[in-house]
């Protein structure tokens, strides 16, 4: 898959996958003391709607294949209930290392997006899952998007 970003340049990827980027929320969402992991999740889902974001149809086509495929997996498994992803750049998530996530009824997957190389950056991140430019380069986004599934079956 061509990913016309340069290594490294972490905003470009995030505005890829997302459709905007930290830049994109309004600064007073990351200042003062953190918020609790619920009450930043909450946080993360009303600014989703400031930005225009539709938590049932992502706004870029690399967001939407993921979208997409994990739907399908939990469907075709046989699991009931409704797919939403939420951007958290900017905001206290964003401040934990998490700038995405995926909830399926009442579990939640976090992504942290990274633009370098695979390698270091899962060991030291607070996410559950790290979804990175090289994984879209080696056309293995979909072995990332097959373990979000996974962990929202349970």
């Amino acid at each position: 898959m061509n990913i016309p970003i340069a290594e490294g340049d972490g905003y470009g990827f995030e505005t890829l996958f997302l459709g905007c980027s930290y830049k994109s929320v309004d600064p007073k969402h990351r200042r003062g003391k953190c918020l609790r992991f619920r009450n930043a999740l909450r946080q993360a889902m009303v600014i989703q709607q400031q930005l225009g974001c539709d938590p049932f149809h992502p706004k870029t086509k690399l967001a939407q294949e993921i979208f997409d495929y994990i739907e399908d997996r939990l469907h075709s498994a046989g699991h009931q209930g409704t797919l939403q992803f939420f951007i958290c750049v900017g905001t206290h998530l964003d401040r934990l290392g998490v700038d995405c996530f995926f909830r399926f009824n009442s579990r939640i997957v976090t992504i942290d997006l990274y633009s370098g190389k695979l390698g270091g950056k899962a060991k030291k991140n607070k996410a559950d899952v790290v979804l990175s430019r090289a994984h879209f380069l080696k056309d293995e986004h979909l072995k990332v998007a097959e373990d979000i599934a996974r962990r929202l079956i349970g």
